[in-house]
């Protein structure tokens, strides 16, 4: 009887510790238990905003984005590798990128095993990784030019944002950013926000569900001042220029070109607004903006070409001796400061013992400013200096600085130089303003 007492009592004392230590687990700590509970089941994963398209002020459309899937491996083992290698495509040699022939599934570590999977194999990838917490097809923005080189130095490129930018900027990684050009002075009005999509999974890991908690916001789209024909055909007279230059070049005996070096820049003087923008040696924005590049060699010349046909290079925006489209600049000083004149434009200017040469080897007549500035007639530039009750240079440089030379234009884009020009003077703001690229947002 007393072994069937105390037998009880055991029962007892054991059940009433159970029960204690249940109602403190279910009772007293089901906040917390709750909240452990949540953060083990719900996951939240990036929804990437796209950014804002470009066009011109035709309608044709010069950046946009479409969506690439990658295949990331998160760490642990892996089923049926064989089969998902040959759906995604996994290079033993992506040395582009580092990628290894398959995951070390000894380390817990993200890893991208392939980008840009083929459409035609994501159904069947999706099977597969949806019971597979280790594997994941994560969507990515990229960027595309669906003109190739067109217009490719004011458009500029983008690339992933770095960690320095996620650490100090707040982008997440996979975002994409401007790197040079239109896509890096205009990244705060391209960019979009990013959305949150929470997903429900099993212990395991698998995924039960999700929904979208914020959809995001898209970038805002930008519409250019350039008008796409007179872009092409700027493009087309530096690609075109090169036998001519060449044939300049044999006449007095010096060597010939490989490529064209040169800008082209068409604006409207009654808004300022850039109608065409070109620069040549020139490139493509896809090398750099879609992963891995459609065309790696290329990609690489790029980036080691030399600094004198680096194709990278914007001329538009570095300073370079005007030459005789400067002419307007000098016939106004000269008009407004003594009047208009009126000179024979010869083949040969003689002044002071020194014989300088207009670029026509016969006369082109009797030429006042009008026409010295339609025939590029030199020597009425030479007599204009020659014959001035002053200094003509000290005239010519107070002038251009009023007109806004020597100073930054105000163009929409990073990397432009401000030219030099001689006695600097300041200059109200005005007259440093009224050049822009894009029309609206």
């Amino acid at each position: 009887m007393n072994r069937i007492r105390w037998l009880a009592v055991f029962m007892t004392a054991a059940l009433s510790v159970f029960g204690f230590r249940l109602y403190n687990l279910q009772v007293t700590r089901f906040a917390q238990f709750a909240v452990q509970s949540n953060n083990n089941y719900q996951k939240d994963g990036v929804i990437r905003a796209l950014r804002g398209e470009i066009r011109t002020r035709d309608g044709l459309l010069m950046a946009t984005n479409r969506l690439a899937v990658d295949l990331i491996y998160t760490g642990g083992d892996v089923d049926s590798w064989d089969k998902i290698r040959y759906l995604a495509n996994v290079q033993p040699d992506a040395l582009d990128n580092g990628l290894p022939k398959e995951p070390d599934f000894s380390k817990e570590k993200e890893v991208v095993l392939a980008r840009n999977i083929k459409a035609e194999n994501l159904p069947a990838l999706y099977e597969y990784t949806a019971v597979q917490p280790n594997l994941e097809l994560r969507e990515r923005v990229e960027r595309i030019f669906p003109q190739g080189k067109l217009a490719a130095h004011l458009l500029g490129y983008t690339r992933e944002a770095d960690q320095g930018e996620v650490q100090d900027e707040g982008y997440t990684l996979g975002d994409l950013v401007g790197a040079s050009g239109l896509e890096a002075s205009l990244q705060k009005t391209l960019e979009g926000r990013n959305g949150i999509r929470r997903s429900e999974v099993t212990a395991a890991g698998r995924p039960q569900s999700d929904k979208v908690i914020d959809p995001g916001q898209k970038g805002s789209d930008v519409v250019l001042t350039i008008d796409s024909t007179l872009q092409r055909a700027a493009e087309q007279a530096l690609q075109e220029a090169l036998p001519d230059i060449n044939a300049g070049r044999a006449k007095y005996h010096v060597p010939p070109e490989p490529l064209v070096r040169g800008a082209i820049i068409a604006l409207d003087p009654r808004t300022g607004e850039v109608l065409a923008m070109a620069s040549s040696p020139t490139y493509d924005p896809n090398w750099f903006s879609r992963t891995p590049s459609p065309d790696p060699k290329a990609k690489a010349a790029a980036l080691l070409s030399s600094s004198l046909d680096a194709v990278m290079q914007n001329r538009v925006v570095q300073p370079y001796d005007p030459g005789s489209v400067f002419k307007p600049s000098t016939t106004l000083a000269f008009v407004e400061k003594w009047g208009n004149r009126t000179v024979p434009c010869s083949p040969l200017y003689r002044f002071g013992g020194a014989t300088w040469r207009n670029w026509a080897h016969y006369s082109l007549g009797m030429v006042d400013a009008r026409l010295a500035i339609a025939f590029s007639c030199n020597p009425w530039y030479y007599d204009s200096a020659a014959q001035s009750p002053v200094a003509y240079s000290n005239v010519v440089s107070s002038r251009i600085q009023e007109l806004g030379f020597g100073h930054p234009t105000g163009l929409e884009l990073i990397g432009e130089k401000a030219a030099t020009s001689p006695a600097p003077h300041s200059l109200p703001p005005t007259s440093r303003r009224g050049i822009r690229v894009f029309r609206s947002t």
